[in-house]
């Protein structure tokens, strides 16, 4: 009997002093940081070194579609030594997208009417390795456009080299087009690799203010006699990526 006491008493003391462990050293739970946000004022500035070509996109405002959804508003520049070439597009997020949307619903002979806001997938919020999707639900299938997502070690870029980086590869129709664009934790969206088989271009971060994180040297574009504004379906597009229907896709 003594012997099963004292075997429940040092069972006592052990649980005694896990429980003491527990309370006063509480489990820490490390935070799921999204790959992708969006605030007002953000600043997002790239460099294209071999073409001498810069890219921002600043987060100018909130608006609303028409079924009053609250979207944001993004004034994406390529801007050039005597130029700059701009374009407005409407983003949001949910749960697991990155979207961009149009304001009002498409009124074409081929409208959508799955997605009549043409609705675009980018990016995951939270990637894994392997996640595969949809760019945009309800286009033909001639014109449909995939993203898979490949988790990278690193990427460098001018603004730093960041750990952890979310790739994302375009598939469709079209082999002889190639976009990788690339994401991280907290700063979101830090670069593009586009291009076609005689070469890639290379777009990489090398500003990035977004919420209150900031990194690399801030560069004030300002060039108001050449500002040449134009519309959608233009050549930010084509200059981009060749292509269109993707946009810019950042």
């Amino acid at each position: 009997m003594k012997v099963v006491l004292k075997y429940i008493s040092s069972i006592a003391v052990i649980l005694s002093i896990i429980s003491c462990e527990s309370t006063t050293e509480p489990i820490k739970i490390a935070e799921k940081k999204p790959f992708m946000s969006l605030s007002v004022g953000d600043i997002r500035q790239y460099l294209n070194e071999t073409e001498g070509f810069y890219m921002q996109i600043v987060v100018l405002d909130t608006t609303k579609r028409i079924d009053g959804k609250t979207v944001f508003a993004l004034e994406e520049s390529i801007i050039f030594p005597d130029a700059i070439f701009k374009a407005t597009n409407y983003y949001f997020i949910n749960s697991e997208y990155f979207i961009q949307t149009e304001l009002d619903t498409v009124r074409t002979s081929a409208i959508n009417y799955e997605n009549p806001f043409y609705e675009k997938r980018l990016a995951k919020i939270y990637p894994n390795e392997g996640d595969y999707f949809l760019m945009m639900i309800g286009d033909v299938d001639s014109a449909k456009v995939f993203f898979s997502v490949n988790i990278i070690d690193s990427l460098e870029t001018p603004a730093k080299t960041f750990k952890n980086v979310a790739e994302y590869k375009k598939n469709d129709s079209d082999t002889t087009r190639n976009l990788r664009i690339f994401y991280t934790q907290v700063f979101g969206h830090i670069g593009l690799l586009f291009g076609n088989q005689n070469g890639f271009a290379k777009v990489y971060a090398t500003y990035l203010k977004v919420g209150t994180n900031e990194l690399g040297v801030y560069i004030p574009f300002n060039y108001p006699n050449n500002q040449i504004r134009i519309k959608k379906h233009s050549i930010i597009r084509s200059l981009f990526l060749s292509n269109p229907k993707l946009e810019l896709n950042y």
